[in-house]
This record gives structure tokens, C-alpha cells and sequence, in this order.
């Protein structure tokens, strides 16, 4: 057998000899949590006054307590969705169009101007309304037709 020799610092001496003590006390703690099994004081039972039920429940145990926040949710997303659909100014344009192609072009007239005298000044606000309207002008043109 080949024996070697490792000459050593005071202060390397000094650092392993204090890990080797660590290692040691480490290896303590270990053994006697593994070996020895806990005991716990208990109070003696006294004699209720009345018997305890057959079906005794067992306490719950607290719930899981979750430290992480909550992610923050857009601004957006914390108002109601709208209700009507939104529509633009180029929707109503469309079915303007569509409309005075197929030859309503005096009942699209009669619409547009009970909310501007012309399409481009129709507020944005009425777009819906206008192109409800329109729609039912085009429902109605599909059902005679």
C-alpha cells in the first residue's frame, strides 16, 4: 500500500479539522432523528360528562397557506365587457354602400339624416343604432326578396 503525505497550512489545518467536527455534529443530528422516535406528553383523559360520539371527527388541518401574491390583471380586464358590439365609422360606410347598391338609397337617406346629414358626421356613439337600422333595412329587403 502507498501511503501519501499532504503537508498542510495552520490555517488549512484549522478549516478541516472544523468541517470534520461539522460533519460530525451533522452526522449526530441525523442518527438521532432517525432513531429515536418522539414522545409526547399528554394530558390523562378525564371522564366527560356525557360519552363521546362513535363518529368523532378528526380535526382539520389548516389549509396550505400560498404566500405568493396575486398577478395584478390589466385595467381593462377589471371593467365589464361592453354589451353592444362596437362599431366603427367604416361599418356603417360598408353597409351604406351595400345598401344604395341594392336600390334603398332614399331609406338609407331618410337614416343617415336622423343622426347627421351626412355619414361622416354621425357620432361615434350612434354607430350602433345606425347600423341596427340599416341591418333591419337589409333583413327586410332579404325576406321580400
Amino acid at each position: 500500500m502507498n501511503k501519501i503525505i499532504i503537508e498542510l497550512t495552520e490555517g488549512d489545518q484549522a478549516r478541516l479539522d472544523r468541517l470534520a467536527a461539522a460533519l460530525d455534529k451533522l452526522a449526530d443530528a441525523y442518527n438521532a432523528v432517525t432513531t429515536t422516535s418522539a414522545v409526547i406528553d399528554t394530558p390523562a383523559p378525564q371522564t366527560p360528562a356525557e360519552p363521546p360520539s362513535v363518529t368523532a371527527a378528526a380535526p382539520e388541518a389548516p389549509a396550505p397557506v400560498n404566500n405568493t401574491p396575486e398577478p395584478v390583471k390589466p385595467a381593462e380586464s377589471r371593467t365589464e365587457p361592453p354589451t353592444a358590439k362596437q362599431y366603427s365609422k367604416a361599418d356603417v360606410q360598408s353597409r351604406v354602400v351595400a345598401l344604395c347598391g341594392k336600390g334603398y338609397k332614399a331609406e338609407v337617406k331618410a337614416i343617415v339624416n336622423d343622426y347627421a346629414p351626412n355619414v361622416s358626421g354621425i357620432p361615434a356613439d350612434k354607430y350602433a343604432e345606425v347600423v341596427a337600422r340599416l341591418d333591419g333595412l337589409a333583413e327586410a329587403e332579404s325576406v321580400e326578396g
